[in-house]
């Protein structure tokens, strides 16, 4: 399966506001969690306890907190995605794009089905880091070597599903989102502040950008990167015979979410309306902390 585009009732499930934000602040809480003020923990824990997450993914500092099982929500919660979005194929039938099927290799420098597209300018990832990423001495010094890392049996076999997740969210996983970035069509979104809402042009299908967790889901390539990670937790599952593994780490927010995808996120309701206003809310609250922590903004883990 090439790069053709997602179908449209992917594509209009994605981009609905209540997707976005759910996207959003799933990683911004995980992220961010250890680095806000005390008083902003507290409301939070008194306010919103299910956005409270139970294993932060950063340290305070920023580093990845490899060892406390944060890898396997993010494993788990994007797992959680795919599944959504082959409801929908499911429903749909389209015999040209009936599941989400990730990469089985990740494409060389070479691929012309999936080109690396020039490095651009945007105020959220600085130019040097996208040409790092995009470059062909990138793919061959970094790409190739962990992609023989996370697909190796000796090395699945000595970490945990959590180490795991944690070890390609913050290596491989947030460089091939920047790697496969194209330049936003219709600009970037800067981070919600309390009290303003979000204006409808970030909503619009065409805010599909790579590098912000607000619109990434909305590209095709997200579903090709994220399907080859969802393949790496069958092979640690294989290599170590845990087919009936349960899980510890499947923390995706505040799960009442879920049953707004029955519909597809195409006929918003009342209680739509009521729990988009509230996402909204904690967007504002989270970026006006101003210490909200994107993964795409991170510095590179070698």
């Amino acid at each position: 399966m090439g790069q053709s585009r997602l179908p449209n009732s992917v594509i209009v499930a994605m981009a609905s506001k209540k997707h976005r934000l759910w996207h959003y602040l799933w990683h911004g809480f995980r992220n961010s969690w250890e680095g806000l003020d005390c008083k902003d923990r507290e409301k939070l824990c008194k306010t919103h306890p299910n956005w409270v997450p139970p294993r932060p993914a950063l340290d305070a500092d920023g580093k990845p907190k490899r060892d406390n099982d944060s890898g396997e929500d993010f494993l788990f919660m994007h797992r959680t995605m795919i599944m959504i979005v082959n409801k929908i194929l499911a429903d749909e039938g389209d015999i040209n794009y009936p599941w989400v099927q990730g990469w089985r290799y990740l494409p060389k420098p070479s691929d012309k089905s999936y080109p690396i597209l020039p490095a651009y300018d945007s105020h959220r990832i600085p130019r040097e880091r996208l040409e790092l990423e995009k470059s062909v001495d990138r793919y061959w010094s970094y790409f190739s070597g962990l992609e023989k890392k996370f697909t190796d049996p000796d090395y699945l076999s000595s970490v945990t599903l959590g180490q795991l997740g944690s070890d390609i969210e913050f290596t491989i996983h947030n460089s091939m989102h920047i790697r496969w970035s194209e330049e936003s069509k219709v600009g970037y979104m800067t981070e919600p502040k309390l009290g303003d809402p979000i204006d409808d042009i970030w909503n619009q299908p065409e805010y599909n950008w790579l590098g912000d967790e607000y619109s990434a889901h909305v590209h095709p390539i997200f579903w090709k990167l994220h399907g080859w990670v969802d393949d790496r937790i069958n092979d640690w599952m294989r290599i170590n015979q845990k087919e009936d593994y349960k899980w510890k780490g499947t923390w995706i927010g505040d799960t009442s979410i879920l049953h707004l995808h029955d519909d597809h996120g195409q006929t918003p309701t009342h209680g739509d309306h009521e729990l988009i206003a509230n996402l909204e809310y904690l967007a504002g609250f989270l970026g006006s902390t101003g210490k909200r922590r994107s993964s795409f903004d991170l510095p590179e883990i070698c």
